[in-house]
C-alpha cells in the first residue's frame, strides 16, 4: 500500500512529465508501425504486380541461337517446370536522349498483357492502353528519372547495325526489371519495329536476336526460386549459356533494396528515441 501511495503522489507531482512520456511512447510506436506497414504493403504490391504481369519464377536472357529445340524440349520435360514462355527481343547496346546515355543493356520486345501504362500525372494507370504505332515505344518508369525524359521525347537506340530513333509514347510499370536501381531494362516496341530491327540485323549477319525465357515452377515444386534456378541450370545448362538470369526473389530484393535501407534507418532512429 505504501508503494501505491508513493506512486500516486509522484503522478500528481509530475503529471505533465508522465503525460509527455506516454505521448512520446505512443508516437514512437505508431511511427514504427507505420514504417513496418509500408514495407509490408510495398512488398505485397510488387508481388501482385509480378503476378499480374505473369513474370516467371526465373527469367533468362539469351541469344536466340542458344535456345535450341533440344533445350526447349529438356525444359518442358523437366518435372520441376510447370510451363515455359518465350518472348522475342532485340538487344540494344545503349540508349540516348539528347546528351544523356543509359549505359546499360536494353531489350526491346513487344508490349504484352499485364504491363500497366501510367497516366500523364503518374498518379495511377490508364484503363485502356493504346497499341504502339510504328516508331513508338513504352518506357519503364525506372528510366524516366535517369534519362530525364518525358512523353513525346525521342530516344535513340544503338544497335550493332546502326542507330534508330523512337518516340516515347508513355511510361509503364514493368515489375521484373523496371525499378530505377536495376540495370537491364525491357523497352516495349511495336511488332513492326521489332521485326524490322531483327530482320535488318539478320541480313547483315549481326547477332542481335534475343529470347526472354520465362520459366515457371510446377505447382508441386517445393523449391524456392533461387534453388529452383540452380537446380534447373544443373540439369539444363540454360543459365550457363545465357547472358544473364533473374529470379523472382532477385526482383523483389533489388526493387525493394533502396526502400528497405531507408526504412531500416527510420526504424533505428525510432528505436533510439526509446
Amino acid at each position: 500500500m505504501e508503494i501505491l501511495t508513493l506512486l500516486k503522489a509522484n503522478l500528481r507531482l509530475k503529471k505533465g512529465a508522465f503525460i509527455s512520456i506516454m505521448l512520446l511512447t505512443i508516437l514512437i510506436t505508431a511511427s514504427a508501425g507505420a514504417v513496418l506497414s509500408v514495407m509490408d504493403n510495398s512488398a505485397r504490391a510488387l508481388n501482385s504486380a509480378l503476378t499480374a504481369a505473369d513474370s516467371g519464377d526465373v527469367v533468362v536472357f539469351m541469344f536466340s541461337d542458344m535456345l535450341t529445340d533440344t533445350l526447349c524440349t529438356t525444359l518442358e520435360e523437366n518435372t520441376s517446370v510447370g510451363r515455359v514462355r518465350c518472348l522475342d527481343a532485340a538487344c540494344a547496346d545503349n540508349a540516348f536522349v539528347g546528351e544523356r546515355s543509359y549505359n546499360n543493356g536494353i531489350f526491346l520486345t513487344e508490349m504484352r498483357d499485364g504491363i500497366l501504362l501510367y497516366n500523364s500525372a503518374a498518379s495511377g494507370f490508364e484503363e485502356n492502353i493504346p497499341p504502339l504505332g510504328q516508331g513508338e515505344i513504352y518506357l519503364p518508369f525506372g528510366m524516366k528519372a535517369k534519362m530525364q525524359c518525358e512523353t513525346g521525347d525521342m530516344m535513340r537506340f544503338s544497335f550493332p547495325d546502326g542507330f534508330r530513333d523512337l518516340k516515347i509514347a508513355g511510361f509503364v510499370q514493368e515489375p521484373t526489371q523496371g525499378s530505377a536501381n536495376m540495370g537491364w531494362k525491357q523497352v516495349f516496341v511495336s511488332a513492326v519495329d521489332l521485326s524490322d530491327i531483327l530482320d535488318s540485323c539478320a541480313r547483315k549477319e549481326i547477332r542481335a536476336a534475343m529470347k526472354i525465357v520465362m520459366i515457371y515452377k510446377a505447382a508441386d515444386c517445393p523449391l524456392s526460386a533461387a534453388k529452383f534456378s540452380r537446380q534447373l541450370n544443373l540439369e539444363t545448362k540454360i543459365i550457363t549459356n545465357a547472358l544473364g538470369a533473374l529470379t523472382r526473389d532477385d526482383t523483389v530484393r533489388y526493387t525493394m533494396s533502396l526502400w528497405r535501407i531507408v526504412s531500416y534507418v527510420l526504424l533505428i532512429f525510432v528505436g533510439l528515441l526509446f
